[in-house]
């Protein structure tokens, strides 16, 4: 996680940049932040010689629009996006975990 209050003047992560504009941790985009883990992955050499590598990522949030969403909106026209394409994409739906040996998985979920 990125300690911004030891980078009070941005220097070492510029406002601009992906992380910030991603994850600006500010009051107002606190319920927007998400749980995103990613891994670097790479396949070799593609058949045209030139490098193969991924960054596929997991992306965990309770809401699509009020998270997923917002950060992407944030993420609009920056300049890390001239060097990356994206080539798929899936969503799921997990329940949420247990609270203690009286809890169990969907608990929360509305009753019909």
């Amino acid at each position: 996680m990125p300690a911004y209050e030891t980078d009070p003047d941005c220097r070492l992560i510029p406002l601009g940049s992906h992380i910030r504009l991603a994850n600006p941790r500010t009051p107002a985009t606190s319920d927007s932040q998400i749980l995103r883990r990613s891994y670097n992955v790479d396949r070799g050499l593609a058949p045209d010689g030139t490098l193969d590598p991924g960054l596929p990522d997991c992306c965990y949030q309770q809401d699509i629009t009020r998270q997923f969403a917002a950060v992407q909106k944030r993420l609009e026209g920056e300049r890390f996006a001239d060097f990356t394409s994206t080539t798929d994409g899936e969503y799921f739906f997990t329940l949420s975990g247990v609270e203690d040996g009286t809890d169990w998985f969907g608990s929360g979920l509305p009753s019909t």
